[in-house]
């Protein structure tokens, strides 16, 4: 068959394949569990809901307003009073006979608003005489701030001292029961000296209170009201036998109605007086009884998981009044720092000013009417949910449509249209990587100019003990001479001056390097440096300075950020600089492209010095690196400058390698008889409770994604299960997936722990796999490019996060596999080209994590059904004029025309001649002020199968790379396949042949 005919073939089918594909349909896969209509599993983690069942209780519907005094209303004479009941000892589980306290809870509800009665019995009422009402700490009680030092002189720890009786509320208004706590899940304490109190981090505020705390960035603002009032004795009325705490919640957030259900739990903290000192003796729950779980609310993590159920009965046909407590939380919130300003359209905004002006209007009008209430409340919603993003590139993520499988990275942006060629992938590419950087990670800026300064030997010491500068350990005291090279940064008027230090290979690689003719790679480590491993196995090693901080206090977050990086391009919060937002994972990989670009003038710059210091040295053969934050900067870093060849992300999850969309939450693993279970005990079960989600980074990490990247969260429901999904950020029109696919025919190497399902464990993994295929779509081998370098679990018990030097060992015998093509082990190999949950470890070790849990990657790609072959996973496309990189070699076949088209990175004004073998050779053609350079058909079918040289030979500097003739076919056919590899920089100015491709 002519090629002509073929290529006519192979666009007919991919076209009715992609019109399959185009078609979103909700999965067929019935997943083993699902929460909320999602495709999320519920996770309970250690509770045992059969022997420890959730408390009920029933909100009865009351008409007529209720007063918040702590004296109950009539209306709460009637309903159900459960006991609370649940008794713990501030160290062990407790024994009822040890305390006489005791507790009834009451609820009822009026429509917008629920109210919580908690009667205590308690004989000996303490209330001490420090407390201090307001943020505390972990968990808040009422009590005195107190500082002590548990990690010795120098580390003050500021808490609370329980010394006055409470009652801690935990309040999931819409009862997701999830472990930690979320924007719509905290926990508050109401003293018994009527004080209200709230855990406060001051460091990383979206880890305070979120019911409590105001200057939570998330804050919920439903406390409508609370008081506390003595309880005496009816015949002794003076004596005191108790106290009641009441509270009102607003719940009209979550549409009120018979049969809903909030999550609720109570705990009563009982103080009694020990040798004249307040001491807590026990907390009571109403619910929680299971005493491995926790013995007191840690506001972080609740572990809502086995709170009770609060189910709304006994309303009838009337009308509910309109509250104005809606119209308050979106006043409080705008006027807060958590509400950027001044970055919505003008369009927009107007609408909202308006409705906000006339909402003030009717709350601070007393005698506002039920409907005035209820049109105000509405066009304020309204308005606030139709703010839209001042910058229209792309449209407003609340306009963008929702997927719950991941996105089909060969579809354009808002279009039909499909990649059908490489040369539509490198469009389709671009856009990804544009798409990207607009929602999620800012904008690469450029600078004006980087100048090396300095570039010489510095003689180092480093005393026995710690280097709290890089927190390295020295068992004794060391003395090395190093390379030390110093840059300037210029933006504008501002410039930034940074300094990196070269550690060398051990001088045994050097020498052998030097004998083979060869120069040596380099490793960069973000923000930190490399593994010493890297040095003893023939890599240099550098540190990429750290140009921001991680900090996330509202201050910073939301304020004056610090660092070299803002230092060129300052932050604001409001206004329209505040578009131009970058977060602390883009202005790292910008910091490690200044590295790069200085690496490049100095090897291939004027100063013969420079060059002479860097001898040895490849600056063109780069790997990156980091672990945890720093394999997220690892992962973006390589993602946005090609001219990095390995990425080596370690736990990077969320922001890094895992998709947004898929949690693993509830899933179980079996690695028996595999490598990879425990490391020290071999266990071999796991229950994952889920990788970092897209509210849980938006909320913490304020400074690693960028405002406008919040917005794919509802506001006032980060956590919102939604319809089908398998996890959240639906409406992103793109996943990490498409980035480590942007990659391509670079290597991606996960590493990780199998249960470190914080970081991304099998996340990371499920990138990879779907990278893999998009990889071979492409034409790349994508099974030796993106590769999996997983250690054994570790036991229950220990931190999984973290890794191990065979971890390392691997990655240094695959990257000199890589660059040189020394020979891999097999045991390296294999490990390597196995991921932990694409074996049969799961449903009784006879699925895949992948096919048990999601439907497989067909499902998972936007196909129907475990068996199909309809989702994107399985699309190929024409690759006539593909350039493919496997381990150290370039494939490419020409294209139908009979051209064959080298493309440089170097304006061809400068070309002098090409020479194959040798031989000078005439190009067919060739384009100054361009990179390409056409070859004659007849020149190269002269070659025979095995290997030749193509050398470009430019005025100052040479190119030179092996030619592997694959299959020498006759004379014109235009079916010539070759192997283009070894790249060998001679005299080369950044000049490096990257793609072969067929001239428009």
């Amino acid at each position: 068959m002519k090629k002509t005919w073929r290529k006519l073939l192979m666009t007919v089918v991919a076209t009715m394949l992609v019109a399959s594909m185009l078609v979103t349909s909700a999965s067929a896969f019935e997943t083993p569990g699902g929460y909320q209509g999602s495709n999320i599993i519920e996770y309970v983690g250690d509770y045992d809901e059969d022997t420890y069942p959730r408390q009920n209780i029933n909100a009865s519907f009351v008409s007529g307003g209720i007063v918040v005094d702590g004296v109950l209303d009539e209306a709460y004479a009637d309903v159900q009073a459960k006991d609370i009941s649940n008794y713990f000892n501030k160290v062990t589980s407790g024994d009822p006979d040890a305390t006489q306290t005791t507790g009834k809870l009451r609820t009822i509800w009026d429509g917008n608003t629920l109210y919580v009665a908690v009667t205590v019995l308690d004989d000996d009422v303490v209330i001490g005489d420090e407390t201090n009402p307001g943020p505390g700490a972990n968990p808040a009680m009422a009590g005195k701030k107190v500082v002590t030092y548990p990690y010795g002189p120098g580390w003050p720890v500021e808490g609370i001292q329980e010394n006055t009786d409470s009652v801690s509320i935990g309040l999931d208004l819409f009862n997701d029961k999830f472990v930690f706590e979320t924007d719509t899940c905290g926990v508050i304490t109401i003293g018994a000296d009527g004080g209200l109190y709230y855990f406060r981090n001051s460091n990383i505020p979206s880890l305070s209170s979120a019911l409590g705390d105001p200057e939570h960035p998330e804050y919920m603002n439903v406390i409508q009201g609370y008081a506390v009032a003595p309880v005496f004795d009816e015949v002794q009325t003076t004596v005191q036998i108790g106290y009641t705490v009441e509270v009102a919640f607003y719940i009209g957030e979550m549409d009120p109605a018979n049969q809903k259900t909030i999550g609720l739990d109570i705990s009563i903290n009982d103080v009694n007086m020990v040798e004249t000192v307040p001491t807590k003796q026990a907390t009571v729950f109403w619910s929680h009884k299971q005493a491995d779980l926790y013995k007191d609310f840690d506001n972080e993590r609740p572990n809502a998981v086995d709170w009770g159920n609060v189910k709304l009965t006994g309303h009838t046909t009337e009308e509910i009044p309109a509250s104005k407590w809606a119209i308050k939380q979106i006043l409080d919130y705008v006027d807060s720092a958590s509400f950027a300003k001044g970055v919505y359209t003008v369009e927009s905004t107007g609408v909202f000013e308006i409705a906000k002006a006339t909402a003030k209007t009717v709350y601070d009008n007393p005698k506002a009417t039920n409907k005035q209430i209820a049109d105000a409340t509405k066009k304020l919603e309204e308005a606030f949910a139709g703010l839209r993003w001042a910058d229209t590139t792309y449209p407003d993520p609340a306009d963008l449509p929702s997927l719950a499988t991941l996105p089909n990275p060969y579809k354009f942006f808002n279009s039909d249209r499909v990649v059908e060629s490489i040369e539509d992938w490198t469009e389709r590419k671009e856009e990804i990587l544009d798409l990207a950087q607009f929602y999620e990670y800012g904008y690469k800026p450029e600078y004006d100019k980087l100048t090396v300064d300095d570039l010489s030997m510095v003689h180092v010491h480093h005393d026995a003990g710690w280097d709290y500068s890089t927190w390295i350990y020295y068992p004794v005291a060391v003395d090395y001479d190093v390379l030390h090279l110093t840059f300037t940064v210029t933006v504008g008027d501002n410039s930034e001056t940074f300094k990196i230090q070269i550690n060398a290979p051990d001088e045994a690689k050097v020498t052998e390097a030097a004998a083979a003719g060869r120069e040596l790679p380099i490793m960069l480590g973000e923000a930190g440096d490399p593994s010493s491993i890297y040095n003893a196995n023939g890599f240099y090693t550098i540190s990429v300075p750290a140009c921001v901080s991680d900090t996330r206090t509202n201050a910073y977050a939301w304020g004056t950020r610090t660092g070299q990086f803002y230092n060129l391009y300052p932050y604001s919060r409001n206004g329209e600089d505040a578009l131009k937002e970058v977060s602390n994972e883009m202005a790292m990989a910008w910091m490690t492209s200044a590295v790069i670009d200085a690496l490049e003038a100095a090897k291939f710059g004027t100063n013969d010095s420079y060059k002479t210091k860097l001898k040895g040295i490849d600056v063109t053969k780069l790997g990156v690196t980091g672990f945890s934050i720093n394999g997220k900067y690892a992962f973006v870093a390589g993602v946005f400058d090609e001219r990095i060849d390995v990425v080596i992300p370690g736990a990077s999850g969320a922001s890094g390698t895992s998709p947004w969309r898929y949690v693993y939450r509830g899933q179980e693993y079996d690695f028996s008889g595999t490598a990879f279970a425990g490391s020290t005990n071999g266990t071999t079960k796991f229950i994952a409770f889920g990788t970092e989600v897209i509210a849980n980074s938006v909320r913490h990490n304020r400074v690693r994604e960028t405002e406008l990247f919040r917005h794919f969260m509802t506001a006032g429901r980060f956590y919102e299960y939604e319809e089908d999904a398998y996890g959240y950020g639906t409406r992103l029109p793109f996943d990490q997936s498409d980035l480590a696919a942007t990659l391509a025919p670079r290597v991606l190497i996960i590493n990780n722990t199998p249960n470190d399902f914080n970081d991304g464990s099998v996340a990371d993994a499920l990138t990879a796999e779907v990278a893999i295929s998009v990889y071979n779509a492409l034409g790349y081998d994508g099974e030796n490019l993106v590769l999996f370098n997983y250690r054994a679990a570790v036991d229950s018990g220990a931190d999984p996060h973290g890794s191990d030097d065979a971890q390392t060992l691997r990655q240094c015998e695959y990257m000199n596999h890589y660059f040189f093509g020394d020979e891999l082990s097999e045991e390296t190999e294999t490990r390597l080209k196995t991921d932990p949950f694409n074996l049969k470890v799961c449903n009784k070790r006879t699925m895949s994590a992948y096919t048990y849990y999601w439907g497989g990657f067909n499902t998972i790609t936007g196909g129907t059904g475990v068996e199909g072959e309809n989702g994107w996973y399985y699309y190929t496309f024409d690759n006539d004029d593909v350039v493919v990189r496997d381990g150290t070699t370039l494939y490419y076949e020409n294209g139908s025309d009979n051209r064959n088209i080298f493309r440089f990175e170097e304006d061809l004004s400068e070309l002098v001649k090409v020479k194959i073998d040798g031989v000078e050779v005439t190009p067919k053609d060739s384009w100054a002020g361009s990179t390409f350079v056409e070859i004659s058909n007849t020149d190269l079918d002269k070659l025979t199968n095995g290997s030749h040289t193509i050398t470009a030979v430019f005025k100052n500097r040479e190119i030179t790379s092996s030619i592997v003739v694959v299959g020498a076919p006759a004379t014109g056919d235009s079916t010539i396949l070759f192997v283009i590899g070894g790249i060998v920089l001679l005299m080369a100015a950044a000049a490096v042949l990257l793609l072969i491709r067929k001239k428009a």
